[in-house]
C-alpha cells in the first residue's frame, strides 16, 4: 500500500479512496477525480454523485466499471453493492479503488 493511501486509511478508517477514470470516446470533464467515499455508500448513490458533478444532459447515460489490477476485463458492479464490497474485490495493491466512467447518448 502506498504511503499516501496508507495515511488516508489511517486518518479516515470509515472511507475508501476512489480514483475516477474516463472510458468514454467523448471527453468527460472531471474537476475532481479523487474521492474519499464512505464504505457504506451504495454504488447507485455514488453514480448519482458522479452524474451531478459531470454536468451532463438528461439524454446521456453514465456507466460505471471496475476491474482487477491483474486483469484486463471490466465489470459493471451492482448498483445495490456497497463501495466497501467492491473495494474488497477490486481495490489495487496500493489501496485505492479505481472506478471507470463511460457515457453514452441514449436517445440517438
Amino acid at each position: 500500500m502506498s504511503k499516501e493511501y496508507f495515511e488516508l486509511r489511517q486518518k479516515f478508517p470509515d472511507r475508501i479512496p476512489v480514483l475516477l477514470h474516463s472510458l468514454s470516446k467523448r471527453t468527460i470533464v472531471l474537476k475532481d477525480h479523487k474521492f474519499l467515499v464512505p464504505k457504506s455508500l451504495k454504488i447507485g448513490e455514488f453514480m448519482f454523485i458522479i452524474r451531478s458533478r459531470l454536468h451532463i444532459t438528461a439524454e446521456t447515460a453514465i456507466f460505471i466499471f471496475v476491474k482487477k489490477q491483474t486483469e484486463s476485463t471490466y465489470v459493471i458492479p451492482l448498483a445495490s453493492a456497497s463501495v466497501e464490497t467492491i473495494a474488497e474485490n477490486f481495490a489495487y495493491i496500493d489501496g485505492h479503488l479505481p472506478i471507470f466512467v463511460a457515457t453514452e447518448n441514449t436517445f440517438g
